[in-house]
């Protein structure tokens, strides 16, 4: 099923990682790890969500067919992003890419075979699709980036990778993020970090997805699933925006994904694309049909051109009238209904949570 964390298990290399950093005065040391799990445990999904989402995941395997999530494929115009340098080797030139496509350049890349910008070009046009902007957008990062482009990108695959015995996400995530604290987050082009500008988490976790074991894309669609599943803080506003994600609230969400793959027995990248679009939607079609008049734009995308276009965003402002959701966040939205009949908190306590305020975050994330 492609890459991903695989079978969660609570001692795994990753859930066993611990992260100690400094901030920039000195003054305070996170060990944070452990709290990322904890916090990610504290928050589980029911038992009636685990069946929901376990028959939407199978739904939609069934529909990707034997490739599973590699078959996940979505049209692009060729000639919009064919510009200098060109298409990347492996981007095929039909006007369809698949995650398959791009997780082989991605293990090219780690192999040392070819450039990093070749991935982030190619993570790009999968991810913008057929959507008009997504070419001036990775033009506007070439072109702020210009000769620091491929050392940063490199430098945080290093990052990433510097333990050949385990991939390390949250380390090449904060390399692109511009350090691990909030306060002190590094400007585009600082080192020793790879921030770069225009190029937000809700793309440079699919960079990481692409070339990194145990990452997992982390965009607005999939923080809104998440949020409304889990009632996990530091993931949206109130009505549905993106707020800041720190290294630590990756490794939060990442462990929230493994240990909710293992619970309802997939693997997480398929959790991931289930809660990204639920099943129906991906069904295997002719590549004419991706680029021909119903070309498989995500009215997510449509809906951003007159909403909110911020680099990690990627939603309309109300979330939760955007049919694109599917079933899935149509029996959330219902549960909860039902539960606020019977419970229902005051208004302080309802504009608390909706700021995402509730819990404690070591990194402010």
């Amino acid at each position: 099923m492609g890459t991903g964390l695989g079978w969660y298990q609570p001692d795994s290399a990753f859930a066993a990682r611990r992260y100690v950093y400094v901030c920039d005065d000195g003054g305070v040391t996170y060990e944070w790890d452990d709290q990322a799990r904890k916090e990610a445990a504290e928050h589980p999904v029911s038992g009636a969500d685990a069946d929901m989402l376990r028959s939407e995941c199978s739904r939609t395997a069934a529909d990707l067919g034997p490739d599973g999530v590699r078959s996940h494929t979505v049209g692009f115009p060729v000639t919009a992003w064919d510009e200098p340098p060109g298409l990347p080797a492996g981007v095929p030139r039909t006007g369809c890419i698949s995650r398959g496509d791009v997780l082989d350049i991605g293990q090219q890349i780690r192999d040392r075979a070819r450039p990093a910008a070749d991935l982030l070009v190619a993570s790009f046009i999968w991810g913008w699709g057929t959507a008009g902007y997504g070419p001036r957008r990775l033009r506007d990062i070439r072109a702020a980036a210009g000769d620091r482009l491929e050392p940063s990108l490199q430098s945080a695959l290093d990052a990433a990778a510097k333990d050949p015995a385990s991939s390390d996400p949250i380390a090449g995530y904060a390399c692109l993020y511009g350090g691990y604290d909030y306060q002190d987050r590094a400007a585009p082009g600082r080192p020793p970090w790879s921030r770069l500008h225009g190029f937000g988490p809700a793309f440079f976790t699919k960079f990481l997805y692409f070339s990194t074991p145990g990452a997992l894309i982390l965009d607005n669609r999939l923080a809104n699933a998440v949020h409304r599943l889990s009632q996990l803080p530091n993931l949206v506003t109130g009505d549905g925006r993106s707020l800041t994600w720190t290294p630590y609230r990756y490794s939060v969400y990442l462990n929230w994904m493994a240990q909710t793959a293992w619970t309802v027995g997939v693997a997480p990248d398929l959790l991931e694309l289930t809660l990204f679009m639920p099943p129906g939607a991906w069904t295997r079609k002719r590549c004419s049909e991706l680029t021909g008049a119903h070309r498989w734009t995500c009215p997510e995308r449509r809906n951003r051109r007159s909403g909110d276009k911020s680099e990690s965003t990627g939603m309309p402002s109300e979330p939760h009238q955007n049919g694109h959701y599917g079933r899935v966040l149509r029996y959330v939205l219902l549960r909860d209904t039902l539960r606020n009949l019977s419970l229902e908190p005051s208004a302080g306590c309802r504009a608390v949570n909706h700021l995402g305020l509730t819990g404690s975050d070591p990194l402010q994330g």
